[in-house]
């Protein structure tokens, strides 16, 4: 009778071990998210469960395990399969991924902060696999200056931010998202640059948060000049984003605008950019440099002394444009194309015919007098003189196109004579870049030759002559780009 029972219990015991692993499920996250590339942003999650009703080595599996990114907004174990049965488990869920570390335990950081977000679930689901559906929470605020300057030439250097209830120093539960400790109130954050001003510049500082207002100092270095500006900001709250609008202007910083956002975006470290730009990098529409095209690629890189230079848009504007119905001039007029000729084509072979009388000798090299339309490099100052001008005040359709895109001028002859002389087989390196769309015809420049015509530039035979009328001639438009 005994032997029977003891053969029944080892049964049930079997029977029950049976269901139970059938029971277990693969473990997934499923990020819910309104940012399309957050999960391509957002590659590894720490998970931490405590479990009602697990085994000991499910439980052991699920202290601090790193999720990956698989596809979609789901995360999968990294290494492996995670198995549950427990369709009650708490879990605990933290970005970024930090090795040995509970819902108890406490890092302590140091400003400038990165972005730290924690996970509540949603909802969950126990079919095929059990599914978890999180959203993920900031923990920290965000503190964003947008900086534009006049001068789209000047140089941002440094950008420095202090204040009352700014701390540098802080204790945070990365599960939770809960900070503590906060100390090292009205210290510097600094953060260096090295950028040219042909765009807004934004500055993202992460702080922790803190529910009442706060005085700050912003300092501001460029052009080896320092401007300093003090503000009081109404408070720096959790998950929200008080986003400040600076000028620069000669006499000094100012807020030109601000807002707060409650539920902001993530601000996630940007990928590693080149260190060394060359030629056929892309201009990105934020400023930055990337080697790769992509769809915020405006502009492709072909002149560069490594860290800064100048690149031509991708395109043309869409359209022909006149130089100016208004007759408008930047006030600098050059009479020559080389001091000599008033017009002519660049570098002719021996088989074109060409009489010498219209010969242009070209070379990047060559020194030409700064009069002549061939020596003047500088489209954003003659640009800049004639938006004083023009100020937006009329449809004109060569600047309207220019005040329509940010961080653009409009060359000069001499750039676009350049350009064409590095797409020519006997440049000392040619350029060979794909996905652009290389200039052919007939274009505007901002150079002029009098009052009321300028150069135009002919990338089909490379002919420059400054006869067109800036009111009735209408040519095509390729924007450049500083960086």
């Amino acid at each position: 009778m005994k032997e029977k029972t003891t053969t029944q219990a080892m049964s049930t015991a079997e029977t029950v071990r049976e269901q139970w692993l059938k029971s277990r499920k693969t473990l997934e996250f499923v990020v819910n998210t309104d940012q399309a590339d957050l999960p391509v942003k957002m590659k590894r999650l720490g998970v931490y469960s405590i479990s009602c009703d697990a085994t000991l080595d499910e439980s052991l599996s699920l202290t601090g395990t790193p999720f990956r990114n698989d596809t979609d907004g789901r995360f999968v174990p990294e290494k492996g399969e995670v198995l549950t049965g427990d369709s009650t488990a708490l879990f605990f869920v933290c970005y970024p991924y930090i090795p040995d570390v509970s819902p108890k335990d406490t890092i302590w950081l140091k400003a400038p902060y990165k972005e730290y977000l924690y996970g509540r679930e949603e909802a969950r689901s126990f079919d095929e696999r059990f599914t978890v559906q999180l959203q993920m929470q900031c923990a920290a605020s965000l503190l964003r200056l947008r900086l534009e300057s006049l001068n789209m030439t000047d140089k941002l250097n440094k950008v420095c931010v202090k204040g009352q209830h700014v701390y540098t120093q802080a204790g945070y539960l990365p599960y939770t998202g809960e900070w503590c400790g906060l100390s090292g109130e009205n210290r510097i954050i600094e953060y260096k640059y090295d950028r040219v001003m042909n765009n807004y510049q934004f500055v993202d500082v992460l702080l922790p948060p803190v529910n009442e207002p706060n005085d700050i100092t912003v300092i501001v270095g460029m052009n080896a000049e320092e401007y300093t500006l003090h503000t009081t900001l109404p408070r720096l709250g959790k998950g929200e984003m008080v986003q400040l609008n600076l000028m620069s202007e000669p006499t000094g910083l100012k807020v030109t605008s601000s807002w707060i956002e409650e539920h902001r975006d993530f601000v996630f470290e940007k990928e590693i950019k080149p260190d060394t730009v060359k030629a056929g990098h892309y201009l990105q529409n934020d400023g930055t440099i990337s080697d790769l095209r992509d769809s915020a690629s405006v502009a492709v890189v072909f002149l560069t002394d490594g860290k800064h230079g100048k690149a031509v848009g991708l395109t043309d504007s869409e359209g022909l444009k006149r130089f100016s119905s208004q007759k408008l001039s930047s006030g600098r007029v050059f009479r020559t194309v080389d001091g000599t000729k008033k017009e002519g084509f660049i570098n002719p072979s021996a088989i074109d015919g060409i009489e010498e009388s219209n010969r242009l000798v070209y070379k990047p090299s060559l020194p030409y007098p700064d009069d002549c339309a061939l020596g003047f490099k500088d489209g954003c100052a003659l640009c800049r003189s004639l938006l004083v001008k023009y100020k937006g005040r009329d449809e004109d359709e060569m600047l309207s196109e220019l005040i329509s895109v940010k961080g653009a001028y409009i060359p000069t002859v001499a750039e676009l004579a350049h350009l064409y002389y590095l797409l020519q087989p006997y440049a000392d390196t040619p350029l060979v870049i794909d996905g652009i769309d290389w200039p052919e015809g007939e274009y505007l420049s901002s150079s002029e030759s009098s009052d009321s015509t300028f150069y135009m530039f002919d990338f089909n035979h490379g002919v420059v002559t400054g006869a067109f009328s800036k009111q009735f001639a209408r040519l095509k438009l390729r924007l450049f780009y500083i960086f």
